[in-house]
């Protein structure tokens, strides 16, 4: 099948009529946004990774919390021992704050070796706190 220089030309010129022609009729729509596939897909993704880190936040926080009353109770064993060298080794009587009316318990005796408070005029430590922090674990959600 040969073609001769005339079909050769019309084909040529057809051809180059559509091409330049193309470009000026079709218009092709610009992308102005997100699909919705595209923007479930990063909900998703976000979602997920916030359910990945919300519990390790929550165990890091709960760590701290742990530690916080690791060092109270040290710090309540150092007054302990820091009253004792006050007087002659003996460590406060056994019961708790209004064990017996009139007397201290032993909690009230160490705050202020623990340095709870502030110092008065009169030189006594003034407590703001109903229970002073180094004698609550952070960890204890009832007494707060």
């Amino acid at each position: 099948m040969e073609m001769n220089a005339s079909a050769i030309g019309k084909v040529r010129k057809k051809r180059q009529t559509l091409i330049s022609v193309l470009p000026s009729q079709i218009s092709v729509p610009k992308k102005g946004g997100f699909t919705l596939v595209e923007l479930l897909v990063v909900i998703s993704i976000i979602g997920l990774l916030a359910g990945l880190t919300i519990p390790a936040i929550k165990k890091g926080l709960d760590a701290a919390k742990t530690a916080k009353c690791a060092n109270n109770l040290k710090q309540m064993g150092v007054g302990f021992q820091r009253f004792a060298a006050e007087n002659d080794g003996n460590l406060p009587m056994a019961w708790f704050n209004d064990g017996y009316p009139g007397w201290p318990g032993w909690d009230v005796l160490i705050l202020d070796y623990l340095e709870v408070g502030t110092k008065g005029a009169s030189g006594n430590r003034v407590y703001s706190e109903t229970i002073p922090a180094p004698l609550l674990c952070p960890a204890d959600t009832c007494l707060s």
